[in-house]
C-alpha cells in the first residue's frame, strides 16, 4: 500500500545562530562571521492526520497509533518496511541527522536507513543509520522550553563536509519477535538538515600555540583547535566545573566525518555536531569536552577551559570527554588510526600529567559515584556499546602510550632523534621559521630534483620489541602532500606521508617488530617537482 500525507511534511527552523570565527595571534581573518543554520522537517506518522508522508509501505500500515507492521492473510507480518518519498531540504546541508519516536516492545527492533542527494543530483545508496547511544535528549531546553525531542531515538549524523546536500530519503524496517508478540509503532520521523558553512571564506587559519606551562617540566598540552577558530556558537547556559580526576574515551556516532578532509571540511563538522547536541538533545553546548579527527588533530568541544562539566556519558561530574570522530563498531566499524591513538595519547598525557591521574590505575569518579578505571570507556559506565568495538580493546595500549609519553618511555622506551644527529645527502637548509617545529630548527629541501635527496638518522636500540614509528613535521601549503619516508632493519619498508597536515606533532607511519641492533629511518625528497619536503624530528616508542 501507499499513503500520501504531504502537509505532514513540516519544516521549521531554528534561530539562526552565528559565532565569530577568531583565529590565532598569526591569523588573518579576525571577526569573520559563521552561522550554522538548522532545519528540522517532521514526519508525523500518526493516524488521524489528513496527510501523511509520501511513501510506499511493503508489510506495513498505519495503525491507532502510527506506522506499524500490517495484518496479512494467515496473521501478522514478522517484519516490514516503509519508505518515504523525497523529502526536500530547506537549503543546502552539511550534515542531515534521523530521529525517531517510537515504541519498541521487547524482541521487537525499529532500524532505519537514509540516502542522501548531492548537488549534482547523484543519490547515494541507502546506509543504516547507526544509533548515537549518549545521553538521551533532554526533556527541557536550556532555557527552559520543552524539548519537542524529549524521548525520541537519535540516530548519528550522515556528513556532506562541502555543504553538497539537497535532499533525502529514508527507510522505516520494522520487526517483532514472533507473529503474536506485540509489534513496534514508529509516531514520528524528523529529519534534521544542518548547514555548517562559513558565512565567508577566511584565509588559511593558523593553530595558535598553547601559553607554556607554569611548571617548566610539565607535560605540554598538545595544539588544538579552539572553539574561536573553528566558530562555536555561545552556550545558553552557565558552565558548571568538577575537578577532573577522570578521562571517558567515546566516538561520536557519525557517519562520513571520519573521513574528513582538511579544517574546512572538519571544522564543519565540528559544527554540526554542536548544532545537534544543541537543536535535538537539548544540551546548552556541545557534550565533549574534546574531539579527535582521523587525521589526529584535535579540536576543543564544550567551552569553559580546565575542568568544565561536560555532557558525555551521562555523569560527568569529574570526568574529561574525549570524542573520536566516526563509528567505530557495526555497521561502519572505522578504525583507530596512529595518528588519532597518538593525538589523544597526548591529549591524555597533558591532563593526566596535570592533575596526577595515573593512567593504569582507578579511583573514585564522583559524578558516577564509585571506583572507576581512570582512563575508561564510555560502556564502562553506561549501557552503550560507545566508544565501538575497534576502539575499546585498544584502551589499554591508550594507558601505556599516556604512561610512556609522561614517563619519557620508561627506561629508554621512548627514542627521539631530531635532526641535528641526522645524515644527509644533497643540499638541504636549515630553518627555524615554522612555530610547530620540534626543538630549535629543522632541514628542508625542495622535491624533485634531479639528485637523490634524503635525510636519515640511525638507532641502536638495546631492547627488542614492538615499536611505534612517527615522524615529526612542519606543515605548510608549500609541503609535499606525497612525502617518501621509510624504516629499514632486516628489509626496507617507505610509506608515503602528506606533509601539509599533521604539523607540530607526531605522525605514526605504524607499528613494528624490531629487534636490538640497528635501525635506519629516513625522508626522501623523491617525487613530483615544486614542493617542499621536511626533516625535523623521529621517534621510536616501545609498546608493552
Amino acid at each position: 500500500m501507499s499513503f500520501d500525507a504531504r502537509s505532514a511534511i513540516r519544516p521549521w527552523r531554528s534561530a539562526s545562530l552565528a559565532a565569530l570565527l577568531i583565529l590565532g595571534a598569526c591569523g588573518a581573518a579576525n571577526g569573520t562571521e559563521v552561522s550554522t543554520e538548522v532545519s528540522h522537517v517532521n514526519h508525523d506518522l500518526a493516524a488521524g492526520v489528513p496527510d501523511r508522508a509520501v511513501g510506499t509501505a511493503i508489510g506495513t500500515a498505519v495503525g491507532p497509533d502510527g506506522l506499524t507492521l500490517a495484518t496479512v492473510a494467515g496473521g501478522a507480518a514478522a517484519s516490514g518496511s516503509w519508505e518515504s518519498g523525497i523529502v526536500e531540504a530547506p537549503g543546502p546541508f552539511t550534515a542531515v541527522g534521523l530521529h525517531w519516536s517510537a515504541a519498541t516492545p521487547e524482541g521487537a527492533s525499529v532500524r532505519l536507513e537514509l540516502s542522501t542527494l548531492g548537488a549534482g543530483g547523484e543519490w547515494s545508496a541507502f546506509r543504516p543509520v547507526p544509533v548515537d547511544e549518549h545521553a538521551a535528549p533532554a526533556e527541557r531546553l536550556a532555557d527552559g522550553r520543552r524539548n519537542p525531542f524529549a524521548g525520541d531515538t537519535v540516530g548519528g549524523l550522515f556528513h556532506r563536509s562541502r555543504g553538497d546536500g539537497r535532499a533525502a530519503r529514508y527507510r522505516v524496517i520494522l520487526t517483532r519477535a514472533a507473529p503474536a508478540s506485540d509489534a513496534p509503532v514508529v509516531r514520528r520521523v524528523t529529519l534534521t538538515f544542518i548547514d555548517s558553512r562559513k558565512g565567508a571564506e577566511p584565509e588559511t587559519p593558523v593553530r595558535s600555540e598553547e601559553a607554556p606551562p607554569a611548571d617548566p617540566a610539565a607535560y605540554p598540552k598538545p595544539p588544538v583547535w579552539s572553539r574561536a577558530q573553528w566558530g562555536a556558537r555561545p552556550p545558553t547556559c552557565t558552565y558548571s566545573y568538577c575537578t577532573v580526576t577522570h578521562i571517558g574515551i567515546h566516538h561520536t556516532a557519525g557517519v562520513a566525518e571520519y573521513s574528513c578532509n582538511g579544517f574546512d571540511e572538519c571544522a564543519a563538522d565540528v559544527r554540526a555536531i554542536q548544532a545537534y547536541h544543541m537543536d535535538v538533545n537539548g544540551w546548552c553546548d556541545v557534550g565533549y569536552n574534546y574531539l579527535a579527527s582521523s587525521d589526529g588533530t584535535l579540536w576543543e568541544g564544550r567551552g569553559g577551559g580546565d575542568d568544565v562539566r561536560g555532557a558525555h556519558d551521562g555523569y560527568n561530574c569529574g570526568s574529561m570527554g574525549v570524542a573520536n570522530m566516526g563509528y567505530y563498531h557495526p555497521p561502519y566499524s572505522h578504525l583507530w588510526t596512529e595518528a588519532q591513538i597518538d593525538a589523544v595519547a597526548e591529549l591524555g598525557a597533558w591532563k593526566a600529567d596535570q592533575k596526577g591521574i595515573d593512567p593504569f590505575g582507578a579511583s573514585w569518579y564522583a559524578g558516577y559515584g564509585g571506583v572507576m578505571d581512570n582512563v575508561y570507556g564510555h560502556r564502562d559506565v553506561s549501557s552503550t556499546a560507545c566508544p565501538g568495538d575497534t576502539i575499546y580493546p585498544r584502551l589499554g595500549e591508550l594507558r601505556s602510550r599516556i604512561d610512556a609519553k609522561i614517563t619519557g618511555g620508561g627506561g629508554g622506551d621512548e627514542i627521539i632523534r631530531d635532526n641535528p644527529s641526522a645524515t644527509t645527502r644533497g643540499s638541504w637548509t636549515l630553518s627555524s621559521i615554522a612555530a610547530d617545529r620540534y626543538g630549535a630548527d629543522y632541514l628542508w629541501t625542495s622535491t624533485g630534483t634531479a639528485d637523490h635527496r634524503w635525510c636519515a638518522w640511525t638507532v641502536d636500540l638495546d631492547q627488542g620489541g614492538t615499536y611505534d614509528v612517527s615522524f615529526w613535521w612542519s606543515e605548510g601549503s608549500n609541503r609535499s602532500p606525497s612525502v617518501k619516508v621509510a624504516v629499514k632493519q632486516s628489509a626496507l619498508q617507505t610509506f608515503q606521508v602528506n606533509q601539509q597536515t599533521g604539523g607540530g606533532r607526531w605522525n605514526s607511519v605504524g607499528t613494528f617488530s624490531l629487534s636490538p641492533g640497528i635501525v635506519r629511518l629516513g625522508v626522501s625528497n623523491q617525487g613530483e617537482t615544486g614542493w617542499v619536503v621536511i626533516c625535523d624530528a623521529v621517534r621510536l616508542l616501545r609498546i608493552p
